[in-house]
């Protein structure tokens, strides 16, 4: 049995809903992942903010930006609240205000999780929800806003209910996504349908979301920061935010060395952008030069890398239904894409 919450925070009062609310980054019994710098910048960031000054202006401004930031815990409170104070939410006319600046709640364990319960974002940036829970022991996994960030993000849970280590990862390390406003989860219809949380349910893995909206380019710095740390797996997916074919000549084979010499046995994913329907040829272009990277790799004598080409990705059956602008998919075009990256991340994983 876990200690109950009254026990372990007994200085904490409830509020007025009768729940004790926890900041999820200072309570050690929630599991936060996707931050890979949380414990150097203690706050809800991407990425390292000891180099703010030196990142491009988008990632400058989106690395608050929560996207594939998840709390998780395990508890038999019979209610629990979400109380978020929103950091410079990005709204747009195209993806709704809950994948924007709300949240959602997943229940169950392991690969079994199932959507619960959406966190309802009515735009004055300072929110708090209950919902009535059964009583047993479950894992919740709280998805974060994928395009603002938060200055606040508290869990609130009865005074009574114990607290429990969530369920563990069938692999501890990160899956760690570097991309484009796609990896960022743009356009999904809330926080759980990035394909990256998709993924992170049906592998039941630790995964960390470097996606930019506009802004990776494949810049050797940050190339560099990512190297810093240990993953099960990397996958790239860029292509997008790339000028054209002429600057992924530049800095995509380039980008790949960098993390490779660094990280040698780490499986790499190598994707191409899925949406091809606005400049077929274009693409093309673009991918030629992705699968150069991938095509000297194994000639070099890479075992370890492997390549998604994006243009199939959404098929032939509903592929109108997969994106909202010809772009950026939808919860479909969204499933679509982990249902691609699937089978290989769990070959790659050994799962």
């Amino acid at each position: 049995m876990g200690m109950t919450i009254s026990e372990l925070y007994p200085n904490i009062k409830p509020k007025e809903d009768g729940l004790v609310y926890l900041e999820v980054i200072n309570t050690p019994e929630f599991r936060l992942t996707g931050l890979l710098w949380k414990d150097k910048n203690k706050n809800y960031h991407r990425m390292d903010d000891e180099f703010m000054d030196e990142y491009n202006k988008g990632i400058k401004r989106r690395t608050v930006h929560t996207a594939g930031v998840q709390a998780t815990l395990r508890t038999n409170t019979q209610k629990i609240g979400i109380h978020m104070i929103l950091d410079d939410p990005e709204y747009m006319n195209h993806m709704t205000d809950n994948a924007v600046g709300g949240a959602d709640i997943y229940l169950g364990n392991g690969t079994e999780k199932r959507y619960w319960h959406v966190i309802w974002n009515d735009r004055n940036g300072d929110f708090t929800q209950v919902e009535y829970c059964d009583g047993n022991m479950n894992d919740f996994t709280v998805n974060f806003p994928l395009y603002s960030g938060v200055k606040s993000f508290e869990i609130g849970l009865c005074p009574n209910a114990e607290i429990e280590s969530p369920t563990p990862f069938a692999v501890e390390k990160p899956v760690i996504f570097y991309g484009s406003s796609i990896t960022q989860g743009g356009c999904a219809s809330h926080p759980g349908n990035n394909y990256i949380n998709i993924l992170s349910r049906l592998l039941n893995i630790n995964t960390v979301d470097i996606g930019f909206s506009g802004s990776c380019l494949g810049e050797q710095m940050i190339a560099k920061l990512i190297a810093q740390h240990d993953a099960a797996a990397f996958v790239i997916d860029y292509d997008y935010n790339a000028a054209g074919a002429d600057h992924l000549k530049e800095t995509h084979e380039a980008f790949f060395k960098t993390y490779r010499a660094d990280h040698p046995y780490t499986p790499v994913i190598i994707m191409t952008k899925p949406d091809y329907d606005d400049n077929p040829a274009d693409g093309e272009a673009r991918k030629t030069v992705i699968y150069k990277t991938y095509e000297n790799a194994i000639n070099s004598g890479d075992k370890n890398v492997y390549f998604i080409d994006g243009s199939k990705i959404f098929g032939d059956h509903l592929r109108d239904c997969c994106t909202v602008d010809r772009n950026h998919p939808t919860d479909l075009g969204f499933t679509r894409m982990a249902d691609a990256v699937y089978p290989i991340l769990k070959q790659c994983l050994s799962l």
